[in-house]
């Protein structure tokens, strides 16, 4: 009976085997949160998103104008520069 040679390389194991991705394999997309600012015919605007279990809200915003209205709903949804929340969800305002 012949016992096999030690190896004088490193244990292979889960962490030391990498498997490449076959060649035109899809990178993974991030699918971006969604939310639209509406401006209603009076000039009012809200804004609409989806919560964390898929259901639609509607918010007035306290808002003259397009940009602070953009300015309000990042602030309430809690978007930062990145365009991420603190969960780190990417966002898209419409």
């Amino acid at each position: 009976m012949t016992t096999p040679p030690e190896s004088s390389g490193p244990a292979l194991n889960s962490e030391t085997i990498s498997t490449p991705e076959p060649a035109g394999a899809a990178t993974p997309v991030e699918v971006a949160k969604i939310a639209r600012i509406l401006e209603e015919s009076d000039g009012v605007f809200s804004l609409e998103y989806e919560n964390t279990r898929r259901e639609k809200n509607t918010m007035s915003l306290d808002a003259v104008s397009y940009q602070r209205a953009l300015r309000e709903a990042r602030s309430y949804l809690g978007i930062r520069e990145d365009n991420r929340d603190d969960d780190g969800a990417l966002w898209d305002i419409e």
